[in-house]
């Protein structure tokens, strides 16, 4: 299993998936502390709303991401809620700082 650390680029999420799935590693294990240091860095300015988006996308749509056990749902609902821009409106820093919030 490869842990995605947060700080990772649209791009490079693809790449992780591709080489997971390549190499037969395994799944991605995405946790609370990794997508909220994405939030983190949406919130700062180090990661445009619509990267975010798309890694969001990425993610959600993605059979070979792992939850952090405990917190399969929080992080599923906020995933969702960032690829749902279109039915949840901006990703403004405040929001950002609620769905960290969300994740603590």
């Amino acid at each position: 299993m490869i842990a995605i650390t947060g700080e990772e680029q649209p791009d490079e999420i693809s790449k992780l998936r591709r080489t997971g799935s390549a190499r037969s590693i395994g799944h991605l294990l995405l946790t609370k502390r990794a997508l909220g240091r994405m939030l983190a860095r949406c919130e700062a300015g180090e990661l445009q709303s619509a990267e975010l988006i798309e890694i969001a996308n990425q993610l959600e749509a993605s059979d070979d991401v792992d939850y952090e056990r405990g917190a399969e749902r929080v992080i599923a609902d906020t995933l969702f809620e960032l690829a749902s821009s279109e039915i949840n409106g901006e990703l403004t820093p405040t929001r950002c700082r609620d769905l960290i919030r969300r994740l603590s």
